[in-house]
């Protein structure tokens, strides 16, 4: 499921652009930010505006494309963070890489790409740096005459800037009655023991997450299972069925999507299949939330742990 979060959250970024292009010749005034939802801090160019969580526009992206995606994916590989991104450059695979960077905090990869885009072409830099907990993404798109300005003066600063927040004290955990697993609580949330589920809610009440373990042959069937559980009226038709890489030992990981015929309504289910237990969470809220808490929850759903996978 983290792939398809992360891809929900870059998605629609890039590419395209339309009619005139503009620019900006002053070289941009750099301040620090702090992103509890990204769980980073580092510096963005002053005045550019956060269009999406991570991203930061100095413009009317309609019009003007220049910008700067600073991401984190906790649980995530860089090799992950690339399977959703190269849909969004439309290229196959990444160049060669231009090299490495030691920052204080990380060691990044870095890429330069040029994308032709309609009526325009792109200089794109990519950064990006894996560690055990977390793979970071600093992504610099400008059209070629501001290249190396920017390239100098707002992505080499970036990569030097950006750190983890520091966790305070122990996180909390939702522990399954049934002593079967356990997730973190992402700080700030709220969560309830409900009749055979737990249910975590953000602080702004626009997002819920149901986890639960269920007896069933396949993720689907369990996902069904908790459905006829948590929500008896729920009605949504599958809207993709998805087939996940399974990394923890699992028999089987599944991501579905759910045709809600609202774009700013979001329902992601899920989960493992082990020794007949399907392992579910289930994602319900509006997208603007959704990709406002992404790392959160990415944080919900690498850090669930299923107990039988320790025997």
């Amino acid at each position: 499921m983290k792939k398809l979060l992360f891809g929900l959250l870059i998605v629609a970024l890039l590419i395209p652009v339309s009619g005139c292009v503009e620019k900006a010749t002053d070289t941009p005034e750099l301040e620090p930010f702090t992103s509890e939802a990204m769980g980073i801090s580092g510096v963005v160019p002053k005045g550019w505006n956060e269009a999406t969580p991570g991203l930061y526009a100095r413009g009317d992206m309609a019009t003007d494309r220049t910008a700067i995606v600073q991401q984190a994916a906790p649980g995530t590989t860089a090799s992950q963070i690339t399977a959703a991104l190269l849909p969004q450059l439309d290229i196959e695979e990444l160049p060669e890489s231009v090299g490495s960077y030691e920052s204080a905090a990380f060691t990044w990869d870095l890429y330069t790409i040029e994308v032709e885009a309609p009526s325009v072409t792109l200089m794109v830099d990519v950064a990006l740096a894996e560690t055990d907990a977390a793979t970071y993404l600093i992504l610099l798109q400008a059209v070629p005459d501001e290249y190396d300005v920017l390239h100098e003066e707002v992505f080499m600063p970036a990569i030097d800037a950006l750190v983890p927040l520091e966790q305070e004290g122990e996180e909390a955990c939702y522990e399954d009655p049934n002593g079967r697993f356990s997730v973190p609580i992402p700080t700030s949330w709220t969560v309830e023991q409900a009749e055979g589920y737990g249910i975590l809610t953000s602080p702004d009440g626009g997002l819920t997450v149901y986890v639960m373990a269920v007896e069933a042959e396949s993720v689907e069937e369990g996902t069904r299972a908790a459905w006829a559980v948590i929500d008896p009226t729920f009605d949504l038709e599958p809207d993709e069925v998805i087939q996940e890489p399974v990394t923890n030992g699992a028999e089987e990981a599944v991501t579905i999507t759910y045709d809600t015929e609202d774009d700013d309504e979001i329902v992601i289910a899920g989960g493992w299949l082990y020794e007949g237990i399907a392992y579910i969470e289930i994602f319900r809220g509006d997208l603007i939330t959704l990709q406002k808490r992404m790392y959160q929850l990415s944080i919900i759903s690498t850090g669930y742990d299923i107990y039988a996978l320790e025997e």
